[in-house]
């Protein structure tokens, strides 16, 4: 009987260890960023965990209390804490030809301090609902205003099913040297649902293939109905610490005329088009 109810014991607790084991929580990007938008009342230092439980995303309920403080152990007071949760298809044009992934879910937080960040290093702890806790330190180098695109200059149109898009890049203004991507944010009419398209910073058109485009409305079954032009700079560890936001453009052409509802941007082409094209 006591070997019986040691046997038992045992099994109790692998199956505890097992259901602990279970729940693995991972803070797989921790991000500190100055944001400056085209609404300039919305720029913004601010940062955002991308949260994983067993390599999928999490739910709210999964957290219990998110942390920040200097490298002197002072905390710093968050004045803005929202979760969040979607899935993105990623069009990766950074180089000569474009590769699709997606859909990708992803999940986490997006934190605003109560005061602006100075260069220097910052940790969040994060506890979760079933007690873990997790930290993680970032480097931040410190407030980049970045230029950004103007959604005066930006245009869309649509030939044979594919996506044209045009806009005008700030390059004469202060800091475009200090981009080093575009990041075009394609969303959806469904709000959680959105396409990344990543291109290098001197490209200012570019031509989505009507194939991707169905494989995207296919995932997510919704329709295309806005775009916006991140400008983005990363430090020497590849981290995002700096972006521009352009204000947001409805996508109106769509009767295959080749005419865009505004022709300031440049879709004349060009080898990014042609690349573009080249992956169909």
């Amino acid at each position: 009987m006591r070997t019986f109810f040691k046997t038992l014991g045992m099994v109790s607790f692998l199956l505890f260890l097992a259901c602990k084991a279970s729940f693995a929580f991972s803070i797989d990007e921790a991000t500190i960023q100055y944001r400056t938008y085209e609404n300039e009342n919305n720029d913004v230092c601010c940062s955002y965990l991308n949260i994983s439980k067993n390599g999928s995303p999490i739910e709210e309920g999964d957290l219990r209390s998110i942390t920040l403080a200097d490298s002197g152990q002072n905390e710093i007071g968050i004045s803005l804490m929202k979760f969040w949760l979607f899935d993105i298809y990623l069009y990766n044009c950074s180089s000569d030809t474009c590769n699709e992934y997606g859909p990708l879910p992803f999940s986490g937080v997006y934190i605003v301090p109560e005061e602006e960040l100075a260069e220097g290093s910052y940790q969040f702890d994060v506890e979760t609902a079933d007690g873990q806790t997790h930290r993680v330190e970032q480097y931040y180098p410190g407030k980049l205003e970045l230029p950004f695109v103007r959604s005066s200059s930006m245009s869309s149109r649509y030939e044979n099913g594919a996506l044209v898009l045009g806009w005008r890049n700030p390059d004469s203004e202060d800091n475009w040297f200090a981009v080093n991507e575009l990041r075009i944010v394609l969303s959806y009419e469904t709000e959680n649902d959105m396409i990344y398209v990543t291109v290098p910073p001197g490209v200012n058109s570019i031509r989505i293939p009507a194939a991707v485009l169905d494989n995207e409305k296919a995932a997510f079954g919704s329709e295309l109905s806005s775009w916006t032009i991140q400008t983005r700079a990363f430090d020497a560890n590849g981290t995002n610490y700096a972006r521009g936001y352009s204000g947001e453009k409805i996508l109106e052409a769509s009767d295959d005329t080749g005419e865009a509802d505004d022709d300031d941007g440049d879709d004349s082409g060009g080898c990014f088009i042609g690349a573009v094209k080249a992956v169909q």
